[in-house]
């Protein structure tokens, strides 16, 4: 069955626009929004959070029962960290728990183009462009990131290797 009809204008892109786990399907849609699906039970929710750029990438963890986590980067470089989850089988929620906008307020080093989720933690990689690779974890409700590696030049892609080495 399709979900969508997905006009797009050809253009060089380096991140994802659908992303799929266990549980949830999710899509960006004009104006930055994202569309999360939840596989099992059909509901819908447009979540907004984007709402001056579209949308870069966007990626899902792995899926803990019916709540996971979603990142997303807008293409001026802001990245979202949100919790997807399905309460009582009846109401679907995303909450914000993370976000830093990108370099439109002046910060290159804050201008983010990919998020990828390891594969079996709850634990982020991305690419900035101004060369860094960092590593988001959550420890106490509060998500940090620390520098991984810098490059000469800006970071367009990262990836966990096999099931999550770095």
């Amino acid at each position: 069955t399709a979900i969508t009809i997905y006009n797009t204008d050809p253009a060089y892109r380096t991140g994802r626009l659908i992303a799929v786990n266990s549980s949830y399907i999710c899509y960006g849609v004009k104006g930055g929004s994202i569309r999360v699906i939840h596989q099992a039970t059909g509901m819908r929710l447009l979540q907004k959070g984007h709402s001056t750029s579209d949308l870069g990438d966007v990626a899902l963890s792995e899926a803990s029962g019916d709540t996971c986590f979603m990142a997303s980067c807008s293409d001026e470089g802001d990245l979202f960290i949100w919790r997807l989850s399905l309460e009582d089988g009846t109401n679907m929620a995303a909450s914000e728990v993370h976000r830093v906008e990108g370099g439109r307020n002046g910060q290159p080093e804050q201008t983010y183009r990919r998020a990828v989720w390891h594969p079996t933690q709850e634990v982020l990689l991305t690419a900035c462009a101004d060369g860094s690779v960092r590593r988001w974890s959550c420890s106490g409700g509060q998500w940090t990131a620390a520098d991984m590696c810098k490059h000469a030049g800006s970071v367009s892609d990262v990836a966990w290797v096999g099931s999550g080495g770095e």
